[in-house]
């Protein structure tokens, strides 16, 4: 899991009133990095997905 994901994952839980110990932490296999976009902010940016994916592939 890539540290700022991390990060990210527990300011969620920290909203959500969750304690940090509520999931338990197991690496299966090494896993290249992503990007994740909440619903919430997706029905916020209509077309940004669009956008996002398209950028990407003028970085392949």
């Amino acid at each position: 899991m890539a540290y700022e994901y991390e990060l990210v994952f527990e300011e969620s839980m920290k909203k959500a009133n969750l304690p940090l110990d509520y999931f338990q932490r197991v690496r299966i296999k090494k896993q290249d990095l992503m990007v994740h976009f909440s619903n919430d902010f997706l029905r916020q940016a209509p077309g940004f997905l669009e956008q996002f994916n398209a950028s990407l592939r003028k970085c392949y």
